[in-house]
């Protein structure tokens, strides 16, 4: 038995690990657990422990019969979660348009498609609730689930920080349940959900206490406002403490809107900092801290470091501190250099003209190929802005949703290969898209040659990196086992001989192409909040990826009577 707050009944809840929630999965039971709607502020925590139950006795029993219900109604408590973090919100927040337009504009771009726990130095700088602003805003719209899996870390942590531990338990939950399914990926080995899901909560409540130690340390002793304000404004003023300059001057904005009707000086605070981030001169600087009395000001970093499945913690060595800090400076500069200045690519090149690049109204198939080669024609030969490609792409989606003239597997393909190249662009991976944008083109123009690499439903496709210098060679994958979602997404492998003639077998290609908890309805979801979407166009999504849904079963009965 865990050791677990008394004060927590889901906690208390959640320590019996034998519990069989069977019984929600069945008869009126089922209906209510898979149709109610969530809202953590007024659901008692009694039935919201018994869905989380539920969600976690699927994932480590019935994920064979169930993974599609555990993707929904975890998407369905995340977005409650966001709402809920959200609604807790002070006016200096919600009355404070000019401060949301810039962090939906500028600073949740910059993060967006690559944003790593060990790249949130700059972030946490700010106060805990615009931190929690950025992480959410960011969350809503990630389709990246290893990127999931490191926001959901910090907005447990952050909600430990502010008090709420309520949120606090659900947000660790949520991330622990990704965790165990992305385990491989993050630890190079399987975990269980309690053995990641209990280490967090120890950390998460050990971050309380660290949190207050480093604030009453610095001498920062009045009431939270003041304390977040001159915490986050020394430690902005030294580089030492910076790892990317330019996230550095998107959080200063940040932080000086959030707190320019509190603090008088946040108004001047802002030049200064700039002119020493681009200069390094710190004169200015010097003499804005000894004005405010902050010259001798301290504010020392703590880190505790434990193991997963273990308990007790311990505080980092001055030593080890400085190894950890030193690494994460490498990866910020690594991370950095990159580019992402205004989010533009291709710098130097003829810049794309917004109405050579436009969706058509209705995209049917015959017309599609023409749109793919403009794709490609933008990603490799013109200088424009992510939010460009974003504008093209999710046009020609709703656009092909339109029309009655596809065959609904070819569909399915330019669908799901259009989400993959969205997420390569924003990771900035070196992975190529124009090679899956030409495949994709030639599987969907030409006779024939998608059923010349099988039958069955397409799920996915192969693209071996070796082969693209000379002749495209990929395999289309085709679902041989029934599951949920309809696209898995795309792999690439390096092979000095044809993919048609390797010896991967088609079950391992299926495990590796397949993703842990991915759907690429709620993925589709994400961008379309990112896009603004309207509800029309929301529905057209969802609706449009149901009947490719039923298109696939049907397929999928129909091979399995043939055999």
């Amino acid at each position: 038995m865990q050791q677990t707050n008394k004060n927590s009944v889901f906690l208390n809840r959640l320590s019996d690990d034998t519990k069989d929630m069977s019984r929600h999965l069945e008869g009126k039971e089922r209906k209510k657990f898979l149709y109610k709607k969530i809202d953590l502020a007024q659901v008692g925590e009694d039935e919201i422990a018994d869905d989380l139950l539920t969600l976690r006795y699927i994932a480590g029993n019935r994920m064979s019969e169930y993974e599609n219900i555990l993707k929904e109604k975890l998407d369905v408590y995340e977005d409650a979660l966001i709402r809920a973090v959200e609604e807790s919100f002070t006016e200096r927040i919600t009355r404070n348009d000019e401060l949301i337009e810039m962090v939906e504009k500028e600073l949740v771009p910059y993060y967006h498609g690559r944003f790593q726990i060990n790249l949130s130095r700059e972030i946490s700088f700010l106060p805990l609730e615009l931190r929690l602003l950025v992480y959410t805003r960011l969350l809503a719209i990630e389709t990246r689930q290893i990127t999931r899996y490191h926001l959901m870390d910090r907005i447990s942590l952050t909600l430990y920080k502010s008090g709420d531990t309520r949120l606090g338990e659900y947000a660790t939950f949520l991330k622990a349940i990704l965790g165990a399914e992305l385990a491989p990926i993050i630890f190079g080995t399987r975990k269980r959900f309690e053995e990641l899901f209990w280490s967090d909560i120890e950390a998460c409540k050990k971050i309380e206490t660290v949190k207050e130690e480093i604030l009453d340390e610095a001498s920062l002793y009045s009431k939270t406002v003041n304390r977040e304000f001159w915490y986050g404004f020394k430690g902005m003023s030294d580089l030492k403490n910076i790892n990317d300059v330019h996230a550095a001057k998107l959080c200063l904005k940040a932080f000086t809107l959030y707190f320019n009707k509190i603090f008088e000086v946040s108004n001047r605070m802002e030049e200064v900092f700039l002119k020493y981030y681009d200069t390094k001169n710190r004169k200015q600087m010097e003499s804005l801290l000894k004005e405010e009395g902050l010259e001798n000001l301290v504010i020392k970093p703590r880190y505790n470091v434990g193991t997963i499945g273990q308990t007790g913690m311990r505080e980092m060595t001055s030593e080890e501190v400085g190894k950890y800090e030193e690494g994460m400076a490498k990866r910020a500069k690594t991370w950095t250099s990159v580019g992402r200045d205004n989010l533009l690519m291709n710098k130097g090149k003829t810049r794309a003209r917004e109405e050579v690049y436009q969706a058509p109204e209705v995209l049917g198939q015959s017309s599609a190929r023409l749109h793919l080669n403009n794709l490609v024609e933008l990603i490799t030969n013109r200088s424009y802005t992510l939010d460009q490609f974003d504008r093209y792409m999710f046009g020609l989606a709703l656009s092909s949703l339109k029309s009655k003239e596809w065959d609904k597997k070819r569909l399915n393909l330019f669908l799901g290969v259009l989400r993959d190249v969205h997420s390569m662009l924003w990771i900035r991976n070196d992975k190529d898209p124009v090679i899956l944008l030409k495949i994709t083109s030639d599987l969907i123009g030409q006779d024939g040659l998608l059923e010349s690499y099988g039958d069955g439903w397409p799920i996915g496709l192969v693209v071996n990196e070796m082969g693209r210098a000379s002749k495209k060679d990929y395999l289309v994958v085709f679902e041989e086992i029934e599951r949920d979602d309809v696209f898995a997404g795309v792999a690439f492998v390096s092979s000095p001989e044809p993919l048609a003639q390797s010896k991967m077998k088609q079950s391992e290609i299926e495990n590796d192409i397949v993703q842990p908890l991915y759907s690429i309805a709620t993925d589709w979801k994400r961008i379309g909040r990112k896009m603004g979407a309207t509800k029309k166009e929301s529905v057209l999504l969802q609706d449009g990826l149901k009947e490719l849904s039923r298109e696939k079963e049907r397929v999928f009965v129909a091979n399995q009577g043939k055999k």
